[in-house]
């Protein structure tokens, strides 16, 4: 296809007009503890068995906001730093702004009087009439003016500064700067002043700004058998931590293409002329492209396939233009295809507070891919390669933030933070953090013996598992293995490596019934699930797939969990043939089926009783509902599960019917254990730290209703609310200096200070082990506490919640029921695409692992 004509494409739904709207450029237009309540009382007498006593060694523009990153915790909290464990040096990706004063942060505003009887509104102007003045006030001091306010390093010598500025074109302006609060190390300004500083820094390394990253294109890695491009990048932010002002840097990378949009449109018209428009704007839709023109990103938001290159808009001096004469007298480009549909980006805010149009139309010939589609992550080859260059051990991640900071140290740079009283540290932040206890896994008895271990370095307890019964065995009589006729031989040979895994485990899994089909389609296998169920009396289902199409795993997933309830297990055929000479990956199956039949592989120990742990996490996909997950714990061992499904509107994180929710599962824990708990301890996941004070005032306050509704009910004292926010994408890395260099830190490796923030009750945790890459902490902050428990308390549930997700046999990122949670609306979202009935049969099982 050479040309993508208009008659060709078809009108389709499209904008009516390009008139009037921008081609692709930038338009310029902590409190002290409390007494210990009942509650961590009754939460300390139980973790005491836990062994958490202290160990021997033991843009310019800055717009003033209301406090509300940091202050949104309780300040009745309890903050004492945890002291179990043992402790460990650390370093972190984090540079100290060493200060030569108490440095603090002073908030001006300023008014202007009208010149001839004219207000004067104009920042830039405004900006011209101030700044030589600030310059003697402050004496040569670092300031940022955006407008209508002042912040300053350094108090000016009077509350109130009077003069009169004259303008370049004669008119004279009174001008008042008036003193107004120092602002305290929480206040939003803070952040933004801090960001102002180090852009101005970055921009002097000839970096290109990407978003709100920077990214080094002079040092980009060409991986020429993929006509891929790695650009090596700096994320950097600033802020006040416990102690000083930190420099958060994560090195970071962009994948550029060599391929086109228009690329991608020529490819979609030879997949599919006959509804192409369908295929590119799903194709395109979400993508985001790059402008070489102008070093610009945009997010596709829209195609429009009544508008071309040949079509015109109106410039903003009212001059008629078509867009492909404008490029060639603005940026001397030629377009080649002008008949190629339009892109369309929908400027956000912060774009429009800049000075964006509302919709920037771009080129496709112009825009060059960036990223990874879908075909190019299931090349294996291609994501090694990549991942050879990103994924950075810990030594070399250090090294590159060395030469990164060897960089803003030079003179020229580091001339811009002299005024405001600061230099760059020479070395990474390091200080002590602590390693907890292991945990202790509980298994099931052998020769009446419980087995029971603590967990080794590793955190990884595969071998264990295998040899020995598990904790709480569930046997399968009835099941049956629904597979293709011509891959009945390989099925069967799997399922006798699943018996045989189940024995080892002390798990009894009888032999299955077979139904084989005929086809190896979609309605093939929805016959067989058919059939299957109508015929024998089935427990579970065992389904073998000849490869991993989604619309045949959702069409199954669909029929099985929503038209027919009935558990299910996929297992793909080139995978169980891969390793059917080693019972590894029967071992892994046979321990999700005992899991979805309500079994538990293994225990914690964790002594605390009447509890109940409630993960949550929301599912979102463009142009489609939002799924919100809530798993919840019914017992004390801590292996009894209910799950239910929520949905929201498009792209809405926050939760409006989470206590909803919740009250469902306080009714399967009343129905499970006659009571209701006396501790209730929710992980809330995929929060911002924008949307915080959301979640307190919404979701914590509707839940404490929610309790003190039940406590009325059942006539006791409402359970102990502790609501703890999971933040899994961070920056902060965290490094374990050895005689051999910079390593991972081991899994239970526990940070709550130094780089974590004041009047916050928050830490880090590395609960996982990895082989590759550096490891990513975990980032918890507690926005509420009834009961007052200790960081030692939290830290350690916490962390023993991190064992307990059946689907891997070590530990994981996150608490367990948070990804229950995570995987539960994963498959609503991707596969199912609505949420199960409320009374929904199988929702006291693990039926989504």
């Amino acid at each position: 296809m050479s040309s993508l004509s208009p008659k060709a494409i078809g009108r389709g739904r499209a904008r009516s007009t390009a008139r009037g709207r921008a081609p692709g450029e930038t338009q310029t237009n902590g409190a002290p503890p409390r007494p210990v309540g009942r509650g961590a009382a009754m939460l300390q007498a139980s973790m005491s068995q836990l062994s958490i006593a202290s160990s021997s060694n033991g843009s310019s523009g800055v717009r003033p906001k209301a406090r509300e990153l940091c202050q949104t915790t309780n300040k009745s909290l309890n903050r004492e730093k945890g002291e179990s464990g043992r402790t460990i040096p650390l370093a972190a990706n984090y540079f100290q702004l060493v200060s030569t004063t108490n440095w603090c942060l002073y908030h001006y505003h300023v008014d202007f009087g009208p010149i001839n009887g004219i207000e004067e509104d104009r920042i830039s102007v405004r900006k011209q009439l101030i700044r030589d003045r600030m310059r003697e006030l402050t004496n040569g001091a670092g300031f940022l003016f955006d407008g209508s306010s002042i912040f300053l390093s350094t108090k000016l010598h009077n509350n109130v500064e009077e003069f009169v500025a004259r303008r370049l074109d004669g008119g004279e302006c009174k001008i008042t700067i008036t003193f107004t609060n120092d602002l305290a190390p929480d206040d939003l300004a803070y952040l933004q002043v801090f960001g102002v500083i180090v852009r101005k820094c970055l921009a002097k390394l000839n970096l290109t700004l990407v978003g709100r990253n920077y990214f080094d294109k002079a040092a980009g890695v060409p991986i020429t058998e993929f006509n891929l491009t790695l650009w090596p990048g700096y994320l950097t932010s600033i802020r006040r931590h416990e102690h000083n002002i930190l420099m958060c840097t994560e090195i970071i990378s962009k994948v550029m293409r060599s391929d086109t949009a228009l690329d991608v449109a020529r490819s979609c018209w030879q997949q599919s002329q006959h509804n192409f428009q369908d295929v590119y704007k799903a194709a395109m839709l979400g993508k985001t492209v790059f402008t070489n023109y102008n070093d610009r990103y945009y997010r596709v938001d829209d195609v429009d396939y009544k508008t071309t290159p040949k079509s015109t808009f109106k410039m903003k001096d009212g001059t008629i233009i078509s867009y492909c004469d404008y490029f060639q007298n603005k940026w001397g480009i030629t377009i080649r295809d002008l008949n190629q549909p339009m892109l369309i980006h929908k400027s956000k805010a912060r774009e429009l507070r800049a000075g964006m149009a509302s919709f920037i139309y771009l080129i496709p010939e112009l825009c060059s891919m960036t990223g990874l589609d879908d075909g190019m992550r299931s090349n294996f080859r291609l994501m090694k390669t990549v991942a050879q260059h990103t994924g950075l051990c810990p030594q070399e991640r250090v090294n590159k933030l060395m030469a990164f900071n060897h960089r803003l140290r030079v003179p020229e740079i580091a001339q811009d933070l002299t005024p405001w009283n600061m230099e760059l540290a020479q070395d990474l932040m390091r200080f002590e953090g602590r390693i907890q206890n292991p945990m202790t896994i509980l298994l099931g008895k052998k020769d009446e013996k419980s087995i029971n271990f603590k967990v080794d370095s590793r955190a990884d307890w595969t071998s264990q598992l295998r040899q020995n019964p598990v904790f709480d065995p569930k046997h399968l009589t009835h099941w049956t293995v629904i597979v293709i006729k011509k891959s009945a031989r390989n099925a069967r040979d799997f399922v006798a490596n699943i018996r045989r895994a189940s024995r080892g485990m002390g798990v009894t899994f009888s032999e299955p019934n077979y139904q084989e089909i005929e086809r190896d389609n979609i309605a093939g296998f929805l016959q067989g699930i058919k059939d299957a169920l109508e015929t024998n009396s089935c427990e579970m289902l065992l389904i073998f797939l000849p490869t991993d199409r989604l619309d045949r795993y959702a069409a199954i997933k669909q029929v099985c969990c929503l038209d027919k309830p009935v558990l299910t297990q996929c297992v793909l055929e080139y995978t169980a043939k891969k390793h059917q000479t080693n019972l590894s990956v029967a071992t892994k199956v046979a321990t999700q089926m005992i899991c979805k039949k309500g079994g538990a592989p293994w225990g914690v120990h964790i002594p605390v009783k009447d509890m109940m742990v409630v993960g949550y996490d929301v599912y979102h996909e463009r142009g489609q509902k939002s799924q919100g997950a809530l798993v919840a714990t019914l017992n004390d061992s801590y292996s009894k599960y209910f799950s239910t499904v929520s949905t929201h509107e498009e792209g809405r994180e926050l939760s409006h019917d989470l206590s909803f929710r919740l009250n469902l599962a306080l009714e399967a824990y009343l129905k499970e254990r006659k009571k209701i708990p006396k501790i209730l301890l929710i992980y809330r996941d995929g929060v911002g730290e924008g949307q915080i004070p959301e979640v307190e005032n919404k979701e914590v306050g509707d839940v404490r209703k929610l309790l003190q509704r039940w406590s009325k009910r059942m006539e006791v004292e409402p359970p102990k609310l502790t609501f703890v926010v999971v933040a899994k994408r961070i920056n902060t890395r965290i490094f374990l200096p050895t005689n051999r260099g910079h390593e991972n830190p081991p899994p239970g490796t526990t940070v709550d200070d130094v780089i974590t923030l004041p009047q916050k009750f928050d830490f880090f945790i590395v609960s996982q082990s990895v082989r590759f890459g550096t490891v990513t902490p975990t980032y918890y902050h507690v926005i509420h506490d009834d009961g007052n428990y200790s960081m030692d308390q939290i830290q350690r549930i916490t962390y023993a919640f991190t064992h307990l997700y059946y689907n891997w046999s070590g530990t994981i990122r996150v608490p367990a029921p948070c990804q229950y949670a995570h995987k539960l609306a994963y498959l609503v979202g991707t596969a199912l695409r609505r949420e199960p009935d409320p009374d929904f049969a199988l929702q006291g099982h693990l039926w989504f692992l």
